[in-house]
């Protein structure tokens, strides 16, 4: 059984990791030129097609921000596309918190593996 100490703070780290992503959301919130301008890489073509995505399939896409690269021009996006914050930050945490338990999940099989 996994220690509660383990599992505050894989609920700290989320909360801090969603919280962290706020910086993109309101950034893609000043639009594609003011992202544009960090972010030179993002071309308008794969902006536009993020942007259709949200058209698609809505919030519940933000569950797969917590995916290295893909992360940030979702959560980029989102803010432009005008999710609201609380439904952003909703989708977030869970796919951060479900990220999260499942490397712990994962550490600890490894762990058992190596210590038996």
């Amino acid at each position: 059984m996994l220690e509660v100490k383990l599992w505050v703070l894989v609920v700290v780290l989320s909360v801090v990791g969603t919280v962290a992503t706020l910086a993109y959301y309101y950034l893609g919130k000043e639009g594609y030129e003011a992202v544009l301008k960090r972010f030179p890489e993002i071309k308008q073509e794969r902006w536009d097609r993020v942007a259709s995505l949200y058209d698609r399939y809505g919030a519940v896409l933000l569950f797969l921000s917590s995916i290295p690269m893909v992360g940030m021009l979702l959560t980029t996006v989102a803010g432009a596309v005008g999710i609201r914050v609380a439904v952003f930050f909703l989708w977030v945490l869970i796919g951060r918190l479900t990220r999260n338990v499942v490397l712990l999940f994962l550490f600890n099989q490894t762990l058992g593996l190596l210590m038996h």
